[in-house]
């Protein structure tokens, strides 16, 4: 049931973020995202470790080539490891880069201080603040569409000047 919740979820993501002006998929390690620009939701999956978390991005240096952002994090998790079940959350800051290789591929870094608490189902209660780097490859659906129309369609300013 959890799974399919999750899959719904990724979907609806998807759908809606098919009508955003700048839309991404990304591949993470361990983790998957869409990205509607400044919001993007990750589901993280390794080793019996489940996180489905959702991102708050501020950019600011952006160019056409590369941009830098900082934001916000939380998320939620859950585990069996270990011989461990339980559940928790965690949440941070993240600062990083995004370097464009084409028009629609980018190449993306942060690294987030993080604080993840856990409780187990035996009340055992943990929390830590972690350092956590992120490096993904993220799709940008919207920068393609845009540069293949540029491409059909005639720019009105340089018509009129013909």
């Amino acid at each position: 049931m959890k799974k399919a919740i999750v899959i719904i979820i990724f979907i609806f993501a998807l759908v809606f973020c098919a009508q955003a002006s700048e839309i991404s998929i990304g591949l993470g390690y361990p983790y998957l995202s869409v990205k509607y620009k400044p919001v993007e939701f990750r589901y993280a999956r390794a080793d019996g470790i489940n996180v489905l978390a959702g991102r708050l991005y501020i950019y600011f240096l952006e160019n056409s080539v590369a941009r830098a952002y900082t934001g916000v994090e939380a998320g939620h998790i859950v585990f069996n490891a270990l011989e461990m079940k339980g559940k928790g959350a965690e949440g941070g800051i993240f600062l990083g880069g995004e370097y464009f290789i084409t028009k629609a591929l980018a190449l993306s870094m942060d690294i987030a201080p993080t604080y993840i608490a856990i409780i187990t189902e035996d009340d055992y209660k943990a929390s830590k603040l972690e350092i956590v780097a992120n490096i993904s490859v993220n799709y940008y659906f919207s920068r393609q569409i845009k540069d293949d129309l540029a491409n059909i369609v005639p720019d009105s300013d340089a018509v009129a000047e013909e």
